[in-house]
């Protein structure tokens, strides 16, 4: 008779954590991915099929980024697990744009880090997704209004120093236009208004 008991316990406590793993990764709305050695996707949340638009698991299992991505994203990534494969550092709350083949943009801020067995031997990796799309296009668009009401406020402060400026030209001009006037009186009072009548008599 050998006693089983620790190893009925031990299994009966990996069902739960499988089985708590599974609920997370059918619920939850962050895209979490274990990928082997050569960044393949082996297991991974329902999210990651809402991405992807795909519908069954299958689908995705065995394929890469190069699959779903452009080159402009699925390389920098690629290279970037291959390293913490190589030096078992892990990528923290790194803000990605990654750009699909079918032309969408999406952002995502992302954590990896490698994935290890029992006795510590590097799987490939495993990381988390977050995705910030929406977040960022909330920021892109406050920046843009902050810069039109920088703008308004410009050209607002542009017109208060015209209309300043405008209404002290019209205070010089008045001034001339009287100081002219009363040249002018001055002109037709004085013996100037004879001068033609002796350069006439000058010509004869």
């Amino acid at each position: 008779i050998t006693d089983i008991t620790e190893r009925k316990r031990a299994e009966a406590a990996l069902v739960e954590t499988s089985a708590l793993l599974e609920t997370l990764l059918q619920n939850t709305t962050d895209g979490i991915y274990f990928k082997d050695l050569q960044s393949r996707f082996v297991h991974f949340s329902r999210e990651m099929l809402r991405l992807f638009h795909l519908t069954h698991p299958e689908e995705l299992k065995g394929r890469t980024d190069f699959d779903f991505f452009s080159e402009e994203h699925a390389r920098p990534a690629f290279e970037g697990e291959q390293e913490i494969i190589r030096t078992g550092k892990p990528i923290l709350n790194l803000e990605e744009k990654e750009t699909h083949l079918d032309g969408r943009i999406t952002w995502v801020s992302t954590s990896k880090t490698p994935w290890r067995d029992q006795a510590g031997n590097v799987l490939g990796t495993m990381g988390i997704s977050r995705d910030i799309t929406e977040q960022n296009r909330a920021q892109a668009e406050l920046e843009n209004l902050h810069k039109k009401l920088v703008d308004a406020s410009r050209q607002a402060g542009m017109a208060e120093i015209a209309t300043n400026v405008l209404h002290n030209v019209g205070n010089v001009l008045n001034s001339v236009n009287i100081s002219t006037g009363l040249l002018v009186e001055s002109v037709k009072q004085s013996k100037v208004s004879s001068l033609a009548k002796v350069v006439v008599l000058l010509q004869e």
